[in-house]
């Protein structure tokens, strides 16, 4: 009889109702809980044929690829995005087209970053709205082979980010620690799952110490702290990756220096008006300003996470730029800046910005 109370009272926790079940930094676990609700519906198909499509391939890796240009297979390396031969000197160092993505980024790691962002993204979301466990034994098997496995895992910096051909030693950029950005996703995973399901005390330890390694590459590298004070959009992917790794690592040190160098950057990077200058000053300006907006919510939201509050003046300016950005939908010819991407998907990607501060209750 106690046998069968322990066993009646584990599988009472393990299904309780998804309202009780853990929360993420970032991701909306209302919206979650409201798709594992709704079994028939297109958007859950639709998560759980991809998570189905994923189950059961094999693990990928920095170390699948064919070019390694730093001569260590577990280097993350990447190319600059905007950066392209000079046509009037082909052997010479790559040029810059701000805008234009060369696609020889995909002879590198980045595109294999991606996927494992999908991937976790995925995985993570389908065990939490099913709690099928073939999806969690997928998303481990994936985290062994990117950051556990000796012989597949990567070293946890991201030197060779964003390298430039011919520069450098072909060192990474400060603006490769963008790259590192990915990651996000990939730990809102692993704390949606661990919570459910242990990922394993062993697994968790040498995740938890890898992120840890990576967050003290950015603190002590010249291209991290160099990307630390950028007046853009990397300095707040910068904050951003080191608060969420942070809060997962659970080193308030950490979190409290990531929060105090957000705020700051907030409120040297947009104007009383709501611009953010060094955004339209790109060939996108639209497109990164929305970008930023994206990640600094990203941060203000984990920042609610932990606790820490965020000042009223820091507020204050992320709503100015939300509403310098919100009167120029559906009025592109009126907005006074360069923008060769595509302006209607950017609208949208703004529109989901704004759910999301209505959300936060940043605005109304």
């Amino acid at each position: 009889m106690r046998y069968l109370a322990i066993l009646l009272l584990t599988s009472y926790l393990f299904h309780l109702p998804l309202s009780s079940q853990p929360t993420t930094c970032i991701w909306d676990m209302k919206e979650m809980d409201t798709l594992a609700m709704k079994p028939t519906s297109q958007a859950y198909k639709a998560l759980v044929k991809k998570a189905d499509d994923l189950v059961g391939q094999e693990p990928i890796s920095v170390t699948d690829k064919s070019i390694c240009i730093s001569g260590d297979m577990h280097n993350y390396e990447s190319l600059a995005t905007y950066y392209w031969p000079d046509p009037n000197n082909p052997q010479g160092q790559y040029i810059s087209k701000d805008g234009q993505t060369n696609p020889e980024t995909n002879r590198y790691d980045f595109p294999r970053l991606l996927k494992l962002n999908e991937i976790c993204t995925y995985l993570g979301r389908a065990f939490y709205i099913t709690r099928d466990i073939k999806y969690h034994a997928a998303l481990c098997n994936y985290l062994d082979a990117w950051f556990v496995s000796k012989s597949t895992r990567m070293n946890p910096s991201m030197e060779y980010s964003q390298f430039i051909p011919r520069f450098n030693e072909n060192k990474g950029m400060p603006g490769g620690v963008l790259d590192a950005y990915r990651f996000v996703d990939v730990i809102e995973s692993i704390m949606l799952v661990d919570q459910i399901k242990s990922i394993g005390w062993l697994r968790r330890k040498k995740l938890k110490k890898w992120f840890g390694d990576l967050a003290e590459w950015m603190i002590d590298s010249p291209n991290g702290q160099k990307a630390s004070k950028k007046l853009n959009n990397h300095a707040i992917a910068y904050y951003g990756t080191l608060l969420e790794i942070a809060l997962f690592t659970n080193d308030r040190l950490l979190q409290q220096k990531a929060i105090d160098g957000f705020i700051l950057n907030v409120d040297k990077q947009i104007e009383k008006n709501g611009k953010m200058p060094q955004e339209l000053s790109r060939t996108k300006a639209f497109t990164y300003s929305i970008f930023n907006l994206s990640h600094i919510i990203d941060c203000y939201a984990m920042a609610k996470n932990s606790g820490i509050e965020i000042p009223d003046t820091t507020k204050k300016r992320i709503q100015d730029a939300a509403i310098y950005l919100s009167s120029f939908v559906g009025k592109k010819e009126s907005f006074p800046y360069k923008e060769i991407g595509q302006w209607e998907s950017q609208e949208k990607n703004l529109d989901r910005v704004l759910r999301r501060m209505v959300q936060l209750e940043l605005r109304k």
